[in-house]
Parts: structure tokens; C-alpha cells; sequence
């Protein structure tokens, strides 16, 4: 009976328990713990709570956490615990699908949930169970007009035949976050941490999505593909004519890295509002939410611009 239903089952397997306690008195104060992050109502705006945490606090620690080598793993839960009030995260889900982190903390006493990738589980990868775990979060949160934040370190998806052969499929699942992302009318901040790499900035969201800010550290690696293709595709000519191909290829794929890979280049296309020091993420996250709080949405025509068009509701990726 515990293989075919049980509790651990559905907290690792089928992700349809958020949490697994070992008594009656656990469960009954999680569930008093997660109601304190929540409103009555969706009319309601999420309680604000006096932490104590100084909300311009900064974290020298944040400079060491994360590895430069892209290839060094790190947990996440350390940079969340820095940045929310008094390190207090409340994550649910953490049996399943454990390479993204989902779960609630406060910033300057105000809800926020948090969404991120994990790169000491399989290397943050993402796949059709993170994409499932994550848009029911994300739309829950939109539900109750809980501002999400999302923190990003990812190569991506890995294909695979297990994926692909999936019974929901692996470009549906891909697709439920970017709808829920898109969909969502709350408030959305998006920090690039390091990896950002194919799909996976999509997946965390983009400006171009309508996330109200994003930032970036100045440690942020973003790729479109690798960089042997776009060696080939770009200089095709050059390593053609060249009598040592892959020496060149190895120097032009450095070249690719340095112009197109860096913050710096997504702050320079409109990518990113600001690259930010990684030790003031808590300070300027709370300083952008506080700006944004009255962010309202509307969907009739205000202005010279095309208006949203109106629908009953659109169609989620099933």
C-alpha cells in the first residue's frame, strides 16, 4: 500500500504532497506556518510581519558562495537564506524534484515566493517534473497576489530518451512555466545568478515576458547554444580556410564567450535593468518591490499602444 499511494510516494514521485511530517502535531504547525505567509482571500494583499531584519542588510558571504567555474556546484538554499528575513524559508516540495526550490520567505516583513534553480542537484538542470513543480507555484502565487522571485542558475533542460518518451511530454512540460510566467499578473523579479543557458532563462523568465524587473550579477553566463555551433555557423569561411580548424575554432569560441556571454552584453541589449553587487540582492530586491507595490493591470486600452485583448481566459499547456 506505501509503494502504491503512500506518503513517501507522492512527496518524491508523483510531487502531489508538499510536505511530509512525522506526526499530526507536525503537519498541524506547517500548516499554521504556511497559512502565516498567506491573505484570507485573493482580494486580500499578503500579511507583512515585523522580522526584525534590517531591510538594507548586506551579506558579504554572497562573494564566496558561488563558484566562477560554472562546472562547481553550490547549494541555493545558502543564497536564499541570505537574502530573505532572518534566513527563514519556508520550501515546499523539496522531495520532489529537488534541482528547483520552491517556497515561501519575507522581505521586509512582506511575503514573497521564491522560485530558483539548485545546482547541487544534478546541476540545476531543469525537466518535465521541474516544470510541472514550478508553474503550480508560480501560479499559485499569482493567485494571491504574492510577488515570485526568481533566482537562476541553470544550463538548461538535458535531453534525454526518458524525457522525450515522457508520458506528458517534455516540450508541454517545458511549456507550462513560460505560460504561467507570462500569464501571471503579480509582481516578477528575475536575478541572474550564473547559468543561464538555452531555454532556461525563458523558463525563469525575461523582460520580454513581461517581468516587472530583472537583474543580473556580474558572475551571469548567458548562452543561447554552445559555442562549437555558433563557431561553425558564424565562421564557416574562416575555419574552412584555416590549416589548423580546431585551434581556431577553440579562439573564436573564446571570442563568442567574451562579447556575447556576460552580463554585460545583456545589460547592453535591454536584457537586464541593472547589474547589481551580489552582496546588496536582499536591499535592492526589497527597495524594487517597495517601488513596484501599487503595479496594478489593465486590460483596456489607456494609451497610444495596442491594447490587451480580451478573452475568458487562455489555454494552459495540458
Amino acid at each position: 500500500e506505501e509503494e502504491i499511494g503512500g506518503a513517501f510516494l507522492h512527496s518524491t514521485v508523483t510531487g502531489s504532497n508538499d510536505l511530509l511530517v512525522e506526526s499530526d502535531e507536525e503537519a498541524i504547525d506547517a500548516s499554521k506556518r504556511l497559512l502565516s505567509f498567506l491573505p484570507s482571500n485573493w482580494r486580500d494583499k499578503p500579511p507583512v510581519v515585523n522580522t526584525g531584519d534590517d531591510p538594507n542588510r548586506t551579506d558579504e558571504h554572497l562573494l564566496d558562495l558561488v563558484p566562477a567555474d560554472v562546472s562547481q556546484p553550490y547549494d541555493m538554499h545558502k543564497v536564499i537564506a541570505s537574502i530573505v528575513d532572518k534566513g527563514d524559508f519556508f520550501e515546499l516540495q523539496a522531495l520532489y524534484a529537488p534541482s528547483m526550490i520552491i517556497g515561501f520567505g519575507r522581505l521586509a516583513g512582506k511575503t514573497v515566493g521564491i522560485v530558483a534553480n539548485n545546482p547541487a542537484v544534478g546541476d540545476g538542470c531543469l525537466d518535465v517534473y521541474t516544470g510541472d513543480k514550478q508553474a503550480r507555484f508560480v501560479r499559485f502565487c499569482d493567485c494571491f497576489n504574492i510577488p515570485i522571485i526568481s533566482l537562476v542558475d541553470s544550463p538548461g533542460f538535458l535531453p534525454s530518451l526518458e524525457q522525450e518518451q515522457h508520458r506528458d511530454g517534455l516540450e508541454r512540460n517545458a511549456a507550462k512555466p513560460v505560460f504561467a510566467i507570462c500569464e501571471a499578473t503579480t509582481l516578477r523579479i528575475t536575478v541572474y545568478i550564473r547559468k543561464c543557458w538555452g531555454a532556461a532563462r525563458l523558463v525563469m523568465g525575461t523582460e520580454r515576458m513581461g517581468v516587472d524587473a530583472v537583474y543580473t550579477w556580474p558572475t551571469a553566463d548567458m548562452r543561447v547554444e554552445g559555442y562549437e555551433r555558433a563557431a561553425d555557423a558564424l565562421y564557416k569561411g574562416e575555419l574552412a580556410a584555416s590549416e589548423h580548424p580546431e585551434e581556431v575554432r577553440r579562439q573564436y569560441m573564446q571570442q563568442i564567450h567574451e562579447k556575447y556571454a556576460t552580463a554585460y552584453h545583456l545589460a547592453g541589449i535591454q536584457g537586464a535593468d541593472d547589474i547589481i553587487d551580489p552582496r546588496r540582492t536582499r536591499p535592492i530586491l526589497i527597495n524594487t518591490l517597495e517601488r513596484l507595490s501599487q503595479k496594478q493591470e489593465h486590460w483596456e486600452k489607456l494609451g497610444p499602444g495596442p491594447a490587451r485583448p480580451w478573452r475568458k481566459h487562455s489555454l494552459i499547456p495540458l
